[in-house]
């Protein structure tokens, strides 16, 4: 499929997200899939060594390892985000909050 680069950074309540998964989904598609570093910063995967997401609109799951139920739902299981990909190089970013 086209792909176009992923980067970004992820924040929970103001402060960066790490080690946490980020994975795009859109039917039809292998999901992309990233982890976040000790600055929240990600990059996604699509492939081994492929680097990117399919291009379109994706619904967004964020998760964060040894962490269970600080990310609410919303952002997991039944995530309210999504991202657009589009073709080259995109950066999207995530600001989450445990309030709504």
């Amino acid at each position: 499929p086209d792909l176009g680069e992923v980067t970004g950074v992820v924040t929970f309540d103001g402060e960066p997200l790490a080690d946490a998964s980020i994975a795009f989904t859109q039917d039809g598609f292998r999901p992309s899939v990233g982890h976040t570093n000790s600055e929240g910063q990600y990059e996604l995967i699509y492939i081994r060594d492929v680097k990117g997401a399919a291009v379109g609109t994706h619904v967004v799951r964020i998760k964060q390892f040894g962490r269970q139920g600080r990310i609410p739902a919303r952002f997991d299981s039944d995530s309210e985000l999504t991202g657009e990909v589009k073709p080259g190089e995109n950066v999207i970013n995530f600001d989450l909050r445990s309030e709504p």
